[in-house]
């Protein structure tokens, strides 16, 4: 499934963004902005581990479980696009 790579590397580097957001010293969030990132942050990776366990789980009935993978990779789509978006709102302080 090469949705499914593009996906997960899109997960690794917005992770990887947030996290360098959240550890910039030359201009500091505001508490909210950081709150935001790290709420951001966590469901990015609950989304990741529920998407890699589902994997897991319906490696032996594969025709059983497409429609709910699909599902889940369209979930975590939204949520790299969701925690792109707040990282640029931050970023240009307009969240903050």
């Amino acid at each position: 499934m090469p949705d499914e790579k593009i996906v997960l590397a899109q997960v690794a580097e917005t992770l990887r963004r947030v996290d360098a957001q959240l550890t910039e010293t030359t201009r500091p969030l505001s508490e909210r902005g950081a709150e935001m990132l790290q709420r951001a942050r966590a469901r990015l990776q609950e989304l990741e581990t529920r998407w890699l366990q589902l994997k897991v789980d319906c490696a032996d009935r594969k025709d059983a479980k497409v429609q709910q993978m699909r599902e889940a990779l369209a979930e975590l789509r939204r949520e790299v696009h969701a925690a792109l978006a707040l990282l640029d709102q931050v970023q240009v302080g307009a969240a903050v």
